[in-house]
């Protein structure tokens, strides 16, 4: 009986990997009897997956302007329009990483994790909906949802905290101190809203 082979998506399927990965694995040789086609790989439909290493050799690149004019600039145009933007905040939700570019938003009057819920919530109603299969009520989202302000509220950072993690980065980018009394006069009118929008301190 003659060998079968698979492709390089149909691997990737089979053993939950990336065609690219299991293609520079095959350029490796770290693929047993794996045969190059037409200048495609092919693998032997009954392999298991075997080990694969493949090392990222590519530099890491500091960001452009880390510290630099251009950088400095779009942190205080950010801080000036309501959207304070230091780093990055990741959320793990249902399988899925949201990278989230703003440490809060002072016209906001939901949390990140109440709309990334919400959004997911609205997704799978729908989703429910279309193939006919029963999902949440909308009391029971409501709940739910609320549940997560609940949640999320009781992390909220401090009025307090804000500043302070504000002050310091404002110090760490390399602002002067005329500057800084700028910005955080600013920033303690964002802070003054959030409070408000969400009934906290």
């Amino acid at each position: 009986m003659a060998k079968q082979y698979i492709t390089l998506k149909q691997a990737a399927q089979k053993w939950k990997s990336k065609p690219w990965y299991i293609q520079k694995a095959c350029d490796a040789g770290q693929i047993p009897e794996a045969v190059k086609l037409n200048e495609e790989w092919i693998i032997p439909a009954d392999l298991e997956r075997p080990h694969m290493h493949i090392e990222n050799k590519g530099e890491i690149k500091e960001p452009k302007y880390q510290h630099g004019d251009a950088y400095k600039d779009h942190i205080y145009r950010m801080t000036m329009s309501g959207f304070p933007d230091f780093n990055v905040h990741v959320y793990e939700i249902g399988g899925a990483t949201y990278e989230v570019y703003s440490c809060f938003s002072a016209d906001a009057t939901q949390t990140v994790a109440e709309k990334l819920y919400g959004y997911a919530m609205r997704k799978a109603a729908d989703d429910c909906e279309k193939f006919g299969h029963p999902f949440l009520s909308a009391k029971s989202q409501r709940e739910v949802l609320d549940q997560i302000r609940e949640n999320e509220l009781e992390s909220m950072p401090s009025s307090e905290e804000l500043r302070n993690y504000y002050y310091n980065g404002f110090v760490k980018i390399g602002f002067t101190e005329a500057e800084i009394a700028e910005l955080m006069a600013k920033i303690n009118e964002h802070i003054a809203k959030r409070n408000k929008n969400f009934g906290v301190e």
